[in-house]
């Protein structure tokens, strides 16, 4: 695994947005998300006990927030990208949908899937 690519990409991102060379910004990013993604397959096929493979696991965690922050401070590059949903809040996506879900009358049936997305 070659660390300098990364470091070498996001620089040339930053480089090529600052200069308005759009297309090439998004290219930087393109080969960075393919070589993470190749390299990532690599090291899970690897022996995980290696401590260099959790060292480069951490890394590669490490490149892909930086993937995920600068696809999400440049929506104008990255329009489809979407922050990430927090797992975490479940309750409150289904106080959004049944508001009412609380009142004594509520009738719980009426969250299945079924009621939902009608009966198969």
């Amino acid at each position: 695994m070659d660390r300098n690519f990364y470091d070498r990409m996001i620089r040339s991102f930053y480089a090529h947005k600052m200069s308005k060379n759009y297309d090439l910004a998004i290219g930087c990013i393109e080969l960075l998300t393919e070589r993470l993604v190749e390299d990532e397959k690599e090291i899970a096929e690897l022996d995980s006990s290696d401590n260099q493979h959790s060292e480069e696991n951490i890394f590669l965690e490490q490149i892909r927030e930086k993937l995920k922050d600068i696809q999400l401070n440049f929506p104008d590059l990255f329009p489809n990208t979407e922050p990430e949903k927090d797992i975490e809040d479940q309750d409150g996506e289904l106080d959004m949908m049944f508001p009412n879900r609380y009142d004594d009358d509520f009738d719980e049936d009426s969250i299945n899937g079924d009621s939902i997305f009608g009966e198969k």
